[in-house]
């Protein structure tokens, strides 16, 4: 919404020290501004009470219920059946979300600048092009799909995601679990490690992480907690 010039009068709050609710990437276009944050679930009446003139809940984890009570308060925008409470590409929910604030074609700016980054990075590196990777976090071992943001942004570089990882999963989610005695289907060509809290050390406690040739042959990347942040917004 930020990048679309639209300041909400209210934001859920994921997480991170901030308590804006808004990560450094985004401070500079909030500005002095100070929409109500909320926390925890899906708040109906806090809503209510922001009396908005729309409700933009593309990422939101929303239930049919929820969806029903919100669309009473404002003209209410979810996500896609198809794609899953959390499968929309970012191109599709900023499309989506400049037609609803009518900021349409400030929204396909935004889409083609981002997308001709991307293109820009393909072509300068096409060693990347058809390789395979994906992004997982320690702990209980799960890895991201390209059903999923992470996904799709390593697919936008030009990465593959493998058919035995997408085969893994059911319908529209998009993450699947990895079993601690078997981390064949994440030995690729590039294993991208997120940081979730303690990775560091989750990641020291894997044995089996130790045996796969991406470990071996110095193809892991560990990202740090503020781009992991990035990442997963």
């Amino acid at each position: 919404m930020l990048a679309l010039g639209v300041v909400p009068v209210g934001l859920r709050k994921w997480y991170g020290p901030d308590s804006s609710g808004v990560w450094v990437w985004a401070q500079d276009a909030l500005g002095d501004a100070q929409p109500v944050v909320m926390q925890g679930e899906i708040d109906v009446e806090q809503i209510a009470l922001l009396e908005p003139d729309l409700i933009e809940a593309q990422w939101s984890g929303m239930t049919e219920k929820e969806y029903r009570l919100l669309s009473v308060i404002a003209p209410t925008l979810g996500p896609v059946p198809a794609a899953g409470d959390y499968g929309s590409s970012w191109e599709d929910m900023t499309r989506r979300l400049g037609e609803a604030t009518g900021n349409g074609d400030t929204a396909a700016t935004v889409i083609t600048t981002l997308s001709d980054r991307f293109e820009s990075l393909r072509t300068s590196h096409p060693e990347w092009q058809g390789a395979s990777a994906t992004m997982a976090w320690a702990g209980s071992i799960g890895a991201y799909t390209g059903n999923d943001l992470r996904g799709k942004f390593l697919e936008n570089l030009g990465f593959e995601i493998p058919a035995r990882l997408e085969d893994m999963i059911a319908g529209n989610e998009y993450y699947v679990t990895i079993p601690v005695e078997d981390f064949s289907a994440i030995d690729l060509d590039v294993m991208v490690w997120l940081d979730t809290g303690g990775s560091v050390e989750k990641l020291r406690n894997l044995p089996l992480r130790f045996t796969m040739d991406a470990y071996q042959q110095g193809r892991e990347i560990y990202v740090d907690p503020l781009l992991s942040s990035a990442l997963s917004h």
